[in-house]
Order: structure tokens, then C-alpha cells, then sequence
């Protein structure tokens, strides 16, 4: 980039993406033409049944989400980043294998029409934020409470 000193200096790189703000678990929040809604989470240890179980690096971390197309148009939905207090980002598994209800990884959802299921992270056990975004990556953030399951209570973590 070139300065002149009649003229301002300005960054000529894409634009950045415009947040929303942050909602909490169990609030509808609209981003373009998507309202989505995140209903609850679950941390599992393994997917699947042995002799053959998937497991993860840390914790497998699925989340419940609702999606509703408000457009005129078919919508894709993008995919879900976590978000931890540190700025770490950790994006979707493409994988659904063993995962109750999966959602897809490629989404499209029709006119005033709704797609609802699981998506799922693998992830250290901690409090994180949901990025959800439209087509456009306009986003806000779903604040998602820290929460230990019954079954990962006692279980030691993974060095």
C-alpha cells in the first residue's frame, strides 16, 4: 500500500466480518437470514461401540443446534468454530460417525424451513463461546457454560 501525503492511507483488504453479540444457551439468535438456537451440550469420552469406539484427542464436545432459514432463498450454513476464553479457535469435525442426530457438515436449508441435530468438536474439557455466521460471515457468539456430565466426573483427563 501506497501513502500520499494529500491523500488518507487505508486498508484496502476485505472487509472485516461484523459481530452481533453474544447470546446465551437456549436464546434465539438471528444472523442475516438464520435463527439458530442452541439448545444443550454433552462431553463424551468415545463415540461409537467397541470393539471399535472413535476416540478423541481430548474430549468430544456435542452441541445441539436448531437453524431456521428466514429468506426468500435456499441458505447454506456455515461451520461452527468454538471459541475458548483465550481466543483459541477449534473448528467442526467433518466427521459424524457415532454422533446421535448428526446435522451434516454441508448444510442447506430450504425457505422457512428449519435443519436441527448435533455437531460435534474434539476439544479440551473448558468453557467456550459458539461462532455462528451466515453466508455473508456476519457472526455473533453463543456464550456455552461449562458444564461436566455425570459420566466425565471422575474420569481422568488426558495428559
Amino acid at each position: 500500500m501506497i501513502c500520499l501525503a494529500a491523500t488518507a492511507c487505508r486498508d484496502t483488504a476485505i472487509p472485516k466480518q461484523a459481530s452481533l453479540g453474544t447470546f446465551k444457551l437456549g436464546e434465539r439468535a438471528q444472523i442475516g437470514p438464520l435463527i439458530y438456537t442452541v439448545f444443550d451440550t454433552k462431553w463424551e469420552l468415545s463415540l461409537g461401540e467397541p470393539p471399535t469406539p472413535r476416540i478423541p484427542t481430548n474430549r468430544f464436545y456435542i452441541i445441539n443446534v436448531s437453524v431456521v432459514n428466514t429468506a426468500a432463498g435456499v441458505v447454506s450454513v456455515p461451520t461452527f468454530t468454538l471459541i475458548d476464553d483465550d481466543g483459541k479457535a477449534y473448528q467442526e469435525l467433518d466427521n459424524g460417525e457415532g454422533i446421535p442426530n448428526w446435522m451434516g457438515f454441508i448444510r442447506r436449508v430450504q425457505p422457512a424451513d428449519s435443519a436441527q441435530g448435533t455437531i460435534v468438536f474434539d476439544v479440551p474439557q473448558k468453557h467456550f463461546k459458539l461462532r455462528i455466521a451466515d453466508e455473508a460471515e456476519d457472526f455473533a457468539m453463543v456464550d456455552i457454560p461449562l458444564t461436566l456430565g455425570d459420566s466425565l466426573l471422575n474420569a481422568p483427563a488426558k495428559p
